[in-house]
């Protein structure tokens, strides 16, 4: 047997969870719930946090990685606030190339909004793991 991570558990654990945030994301958009529920973008940002976050985690008890508490924690926030200002850079991308306007990141503001909701996703996964 092949010794992989890429088993139904990492598929679960990993791949599913910011797929799922993403096409609720991509479904706000398409159908303007954005416009309609103006806590659905809030919402999805700190859900994203908490699923990138989650993910770090898996990584780091697959890998057995040894740590103290505090590095454990700024960690996880840490690496999931690099995969959330990437995904801020998609979000002004997309509105430079395909739109050509302003729809995802209308304002300094709800970028400023959005990291600190994946930061808080995030923070709250690192917390709860560091209880448990």
């Amino acid at each position: 047997m092949k010794n992989t991570i890429f088993t139904k558990r990492f598929f679960l654990n990993v791949a599913l969870p910011p797929l799922v945030v993403f096409l609720i994301n991509e479904f706000f958009f398409v159908t303007g719930l954005y416009a309609k529920l103006w806590w659905g973008d809030e919402v999805l940002h700190f859900a994203g946090g908490i699923v990138i976050a989650w993910a770090v985690v898996y990584f780091k008890n697959i890998t057995h990685t040894v740590e103290p508490k505090w590095l454990r924690i700024l960690s996880i926030v840490g690496i999931t606030m690099i995969a959330a200002t990437v995904w801020e850079w998609h979000e002004f991308l997309r509105d430079t190339f395909v739109y050509h306007r302003h729809l995802l990141q209308p304002s300094e503001m709800d970028t400023m909004k959005d990291l600190f909701n994946g930061m808080l996703g995030a923070t709250t996964i690192a917390l709860l793991k560091r209880t448990m």
